[in-house]
């Protein structure tokens, strides 16, 4: 909260020097599902857990690579090739409990495994194009409650999701065509049923217009810019007058 602003813009400069922060990073290392089962007592304590850790091992990827104005500057570090610019989330490791992993697998092999496509809109990447990133972690006695909201919000964004009825067609976030079949969806046209359980009153009419109308679904070009202000390395930050 003190480092994340309401649009959830990340400074990075601030929280690279909060002791909380690498304190909770550490915490995260040592205390995890599998190490400490009795702290995670259900599903809503395990997932909270996942979820916190992805966007704050996320924040720490950033803040371990100073210089870099989008996730996809991070070059792989493996003998393997591979794809461009997915370096970040294949090649940087985080220690969780009592493994290493990365955010790909965590994401792909444990959280998408919970079955709730909303996580979608908590997990962030440190990126303009994902769902704005909460200044708040997810607890797991409101987990359903904060799922919810975080998907009506993006649902609701005209950034993730557009409704055009002069050129009739509907522009969504590439986040929806790159996880399809997690929004229950095996063709683009079958995400208006995902989308009209979360559309605000407001916005239901044009949807459902969209919907009955055929209109054709886009994507939005993913912004892969960070969502805050880059670290400036060490050497390149303004020098306090005691350091002169």
């Amino acid at each position: 909260n003190e480092h994340v602003d309401g649009n959830g813009e990340v400074n990075y400069q601030t929280i690279s020097t909060d002791p909380g922060f690498l304190i909770y990073i550490d915490t995260l290392s040592r205390v995890a599902p599998e190490t400490h089962p009795d702290f995670f007592p259900d599903e809503r304590f395990r997932l909270a857990y996942y979820i916190n850790a992805y966007n704050a091992f996320t924040i720490y990827g950033v803040v371990k690579n100073p210089g870099i104005d989008s996730v996809q500057n991070v070059r792989v570090k493996a003998l393997a090739r591979l794809k461009e610019g997915q370096g970040f989330f294949y090649s940087l490791r985080f220690k969780m409990g009592n493994r290493w992993i990365n955010l790909y697998d965590l994401e792909n092999k444990i959280i998408r495994g919970y079955g709730d496509a909303r996580i979608h809109a908590a997990l962030n990447c440190a990126s303009k194009g994902c769902p704005m990133l909460s200044n708040r972690a997810y607890i797991p006695q409101r987990l359903d409650k904060l799922l919810g909201s975080a998907m009506t919000a993006m649902v609701n964004n005209p950034l993730h999701l557009q409704i055009d009825a002069e050129a009739k067609e509907v522009r969504a976030s590439e986040i929806f065509k790159w996880y399809l079949q997690d929004f229950d969806a095996t063709a683009s046209s079958d995400l208006y049923a995902y989308w009209l359980q979360f559309i605000s009153e407001e916005q239901r009419s044009k949807l459902d217009e969209a919907k009955s109308q055929g209109y054709p679904i886009t994507w939005i070009s993913y912004d892969w810019a960070l969502n805050g202000p880059k670290l400036e390395p060490e050497d390149e930050r303004p020098k306090s007058p005691n350091q002169l």
